[in-house]
């Protein structure tokens, strides 16, 4: 049976290309380890958002990034662990079904002409992302912490990515308008996204670094810096409050982040006065500094408030949708360009939901947006020693992922909508753990008892 695997593999190397003898048997590799050990699947899906630049060509179904590879193979593995009837298993319950109707908003696409190719490829990502968040339920605590240090440390390799290509570019420039080139980039190639990511993936890992949740601290710290510059020179505006939010929530979570948070404020804001902070030159500063007073601001490159109100009408005359990803013809039609080119997205992601699959669409995902939000409180208000770094973590990322919606269209992005599951799978399985019944009054008095 080898034998004749490695015939074939041979021979498919030798017809298509060399990187088919790495690739299958990494393939077989992964399916394996997601049918058998699910966490550590999941964890390297969530790192292989460092090669998110590389795509494999799917012909007319377009590219999937090494994520969406990855988290398909692990819906595979939910599957089999299925129909073998594994035991820790997860099903679909009730508080889930929000996003099976969200998936099922697809399928009205087809009847307003919306090429059937996009409606097969997200309706089976947005399937396989469900069967990610169903496996990740039924992880334990530390579990969880490793998927979360996997993801926050992938998001520093890309923060470091990013900055070294800002850099090396010579930086950014604003004009009057707010429009920015030059800005920090690495894998995902549009910097709002990059930055919707960052923030999303790297929350997490900072809450357990500050928890001291984590062997690999020292690492950590790192790519959580990184994963910081990474988005502080995208520039994006709804990205740098989104960071600020969601840094907040974590320090709020532990009185004895609060005095050192302000104190380490203090001394960047003094430094950056005096325009010797380490980490930012004046030009960058400046930049940024340009880049944010711009916030509300209407002009030729930034139509946002034109674009939410024809959103609006839109929804109004069309309720069940347009179809997902068209928001582009609507667009053409009513002359949104930006540098010439119709816009592809509403740059808010609640009004692209309601406009593309309809406000029954966006109805189902505010309503997994709420779900998932009350699995964190649930959680949080126990304050279980085991769970608490993780629930403030993906709080936190959330709170900054939906104030960032306001501004940019994330779930157009299939590795940060893959990414929010793991993180809404974290949620649910922190709540449904069974373990360490006794509350810790105050998390950080107990670090100490957690380290020994």
């Amino acid at each position: 049976m080898l034998i004749g695997f490695g015939g074939m593999l041979s021979t498919l190397s030798y017809l298509a290309s060399p990187v088919v003898a790495v690739a299958v048997p990494l393939a077989v590799g992964f399916l394996v380890l997601s049918c058998v050990a699910p966490a550590a699947a999941v964890a390297g899906g969530c790192a292989a958002a460092v090669l998110e630049g590389h795509e494999v060509p799917l012909g007319g179904l377009g590219a999937l990034s090494a994520t969406e590879c990855a988290f398909l193979v692990v819906a595979v593995g939910w599957v089999w662990r299925a129909i073998t009837g594994a035991a820790d298993v997860r099903y679909p319950q009730i508080a889930d079904y929000p996003v099976i109707g969200l998936v099922l908003c697809l399928p009205v696409g087809l009847v307003f002409d919306v090429p059937v190719s996009v409606v097969l490829r997200l309706g089976v990502m947005w399937a396989a992302f469900f069967l990610v968040f169903l496996t990740v339920k039924a992880f334990t605590p530390s579990e969880l912490r490793m998927v979360l240090l996997s993801l926050g440390l992938g998001a520093g390799v890309l923060g470091a990515l990013g900055t070294a290509g800002y850099l090396l570019g010579g930086g950014a420039q604003v004009d009057v308008g707010g429009g920015v080139t030059g800005r920090a980039v690495g894998g995902i190639r549009d910097p709002n996204y990059y930055a919707a990511y960052l923030v999303l993936a790297g929350t997490p890992l900072l809450a357990l670094v500050i928890a001291r949740r984590t062997r690999w601290r020292a690492v950590a710290a790192l790519a959580v810096g990184f994963t910081g510059l990474g988005v502080v020179l995208s520039l994006s505006r709804g990205g740098l409050l989104a960071a600020a939010f969601a840094v907040t929530v974590v320090v709020l979570a532990w009185s004895r982040t609060r005095l050192l948070s302000g104190a380490v404020i203090a001394v960047l804001i003094a430094t950056a006065a005096l325009n010797v902070n380490p980490l930012l030159n004046s030009g960058t500063s400046e930049v940024i500094s340009d880049r944010l007073a711009t916030i509300g601001t209407s002009s030729q490159n930034d139509k946002r408030s034109l674009i939410w109100r024809e959103a609006l009408d839109v929804t109004i005359a069309r309720p069940l949708g347009i179809g997902a990803l068209q928001f582009s013809t609507v667009a053409e039609r009513r002359g949104l360009t930006q540098r010439g080119q119709p816009l592809e997205n509403v740059h808010n992601t609640y009004l692209n939901i309601a406009v593309e699959l309809g406000v029954l669409g966006l109805v189902c995902y505010l309503l997994w947006l709420v779900r998932t939000a009350w699995d964190l409180v649930v959680e949080f208000r126990r304050r279980r020693l085991e769970t608490f770094a993780v629930v403030v973590g993906v709080g936190a990322a959330l709170v900054g992922y939906s104030f960032q919606a306001l501004t940019v269209s994330q779930y157009r992005v299939q590795t940060v909508l893959a990414t929010f599951f793991v993180l809404a799978g974290a949620a649910a399985a922190a709540r449904q753990w069974q373990g360490a019944p006794a509350q810790a009054s105050e998390p950080a008095a107990a670090f100490s008892a957690a380290r020994s």
